[in-house]
């Protein structure tokens, strides 16, 4: 196995790179440094612990698509061909070759895997970070493309917090969108309600939006001091006061 590692400008100089917190970063070089010639991590908890990383760091660089990680506990860096190109007469194959055959190789250079319906796993003792099975449809994903914009590592430790279903947690993001505020503090607020009142379906919290609104046109139409349901709370944030 080689012993020096190249990294990519494109890759590590990249605003979704450079916006994760210092450990995360730190923790991907020293991952890439321990891959293999095919950038396969054999040992990725054991690289956390000695480098005082945290199950966090793992978690940011696995939902910003920087690894991919496999049931059997190890994992891929997935811009490997990228950043590195080596030699015929210095290479040697991987032995994980079960979780290979499970890559395909992008046009960019990067490892995707070759059924995207494939659960993958996170390494022992490591939790994933799909709580509600929601793989593909990922929240930090999702919230993106809603946005419009990445989403901070604060913004992903409130997103993490969150003890929902994922449907619960779309609708929560729709009725963001559609109130026109697009902020994690707002979707926080409008769970943290619904935690609040019991609400554990998406029927019932469908049921509380629309009574919210008969409500609120009741009061707009006849210019009543009507009381609204509330929405805000002492969500995340105001843990954080």
């Amino acid at each position: 196995m080689a012993r020096k590692r190249m990294f990519d400008t494109e890759i590590i100089g990249a605003d979704s790179f450079l916006e994760m917190p210092p450990s995360t970063q730190n923790l991907y070089f020293h991952l890439s440094m321990r891959a293999d010639d095919d950038g396969f991590v054999s040992n990725p908890k054991q690289i956390i612990d000695m480098t005082k990383a945290t199950q966090d760091d793992f978690k940011v660089l696995l939902a910003k698509k920087y690894i991919i990680p496999f049931e059997s506990g190890i994992c891929v860096i997935r811009h490997w061909r990228i950043n590195n190109y080596l030699r015929s007469d210095r290479y040697h194959p991987t032995i994980h070759i079960e979780e290979k055959e499970q890559l395909k190789l992008e046009k960019s250079g990067a490892y995707s895997l070759q059924d995207e319906r494939y659960t993958t796993g996170i390494p022992s003792g490591i939790p994933s970070i799909d709580k509600y099975s929601i793989d593909s449809n990922n929240i930090y994903k999702i919230v993106e493309e809603e946005f419009g914009r990445p989403i901070s590592p604060m913004e992903m430790q409130v997103i993490d917090s969150w003890n929902f279903p994922a449907e619960m947690i779309k609708l929560a993001i729709k009725e963001a969108v559609t109130s026109n505020n697009c902020a994690i503090k707002y979707i926080d607020k409008i769970l943290y309600n619904w935690e609040k009142k019991g609400i554990k379906s998406v029927a019932d919290a469908e049921k509380s939006i629309a009574d919210f609104k008969r409500l609120k046109e009741r009061k707009e139409k006849y210019n009543l001091p009507a009381k609204e349901p509330e929405i805000a709370g002492a969500s995340y944030y105001r843990r954080l006061e």
